[in-house]
């Protein structure tokens, strides 16, 4: 959701000079600020931010650092405009967390994407923009935001279908740093594999969320000690090495060995 394609720090940058004093808070939730015409959007997002951001700091093992805001944009335009990305996302988080009008196309799904673009707002008070951008692989962010969600952006890939994709070969491979201009997200890894990109896309996710699961279930104590490593800036691969005494492709291998029998 929140990983912009393209050149995403220039867009980014652009992006965040556009101003969003526009956008006007909501008395009963002023964490929520609405752009003129998308006031009954923003409305529909208030009863979910208390609870969405309870969900992402125990999830994080960590409060925000910063005070949350959610910017709802009236137009798919005007989302775009604002946040850097083209007018498909749900949501998106460079600078900011915008929410597209999009998503109220499909009222059900607001408690997760919103959670899962709070986890990326998350990683990115906590780290910068850039930092999170460009030192995290997207998987680890993609697949700690849809866990955070309880499964925000993966609704089009049952387990079961994530299960049989990597028993097939048809699967991510965890890596330790995303290249800067080509990033290793959906289309890299089934671009030719998965015809349609919604799809595609949450195989993506529901891949990466399983793996970031399967971190956090075979050991939480060594999971949170390699994610608050992670959120005070310290390098991945490191974080991997020191909370689990192994590499990223062991701890892979050992999530493949472990799969349920098909």
């Amino acid at each position: 959701m929140s990983a912009l394609p393209g050149c995403v720090v220039q867009r980014a940058l652009t992006a965040a000079l556009h101003s969003t004093d526009n956008f006007v808070p909501l008395p009963e939730e002023p964490r929520v600020r609405a752009e003129p015409g998308a006031e009954a959007f923003a409305h529909a997002v208030v009863p979910h931010v208390a609870s969405s951001v309870t969900k992402v700091e125990a999830g994080h093992y960590r409060p925000f650092a910063q005070p949350v805001v959610i910017y709802v944009c009236a137009t798919a335009d005007s989302f775009s405009v604002h946040s850097g990305a083209t007018t498909a996302p749900k949501g998106t988080v460079g600078s900011k967390l915008f929410l597209n009008p999009r998503l109220f196309e499909n009222p059900e799904r607001i408690p997760r994407i919103l959670a899962h673009e709070l986890s990326h707002l998350h990683l990115v008070q906590q780290l910068g923009f850039y930092h999170s951008y460009r030192n995290l692989p997207d998987w680890f962010k993609e697949g700690l935001a849809a866990l955070a969600s309880d499964g925000g952006g993966v609704e089009n890939v049952s387990i079961e279908e994530a299960h049989q994709a990597l028993r097939a070969g048809l699967r991510i491979e965890p890596v330790e740093r995303d290249g800067l201009f080509r990033r290793k997200t959906a289309d890299y890894w089934f671009g030719d594999k998965i015809a349609d990109p919604a799809k595609r896309q949450h195989m993506f996710y529901r891949q990466s969320m399983l793996f970031v699961g399967y971190l956090r279930s075979s050991d939480e104590v060594r999971f949170r000690q390699f994610l608050l490593r992670v959120l005070d800036g310290g390098d991945f691969t490191e974080s991997v090495r020191a909370a689990y005494a192994r590499n990223l492709d062991e701890l892979w291998q050992q999530f493949l060995n472990e799969l349920p029998p098909a």
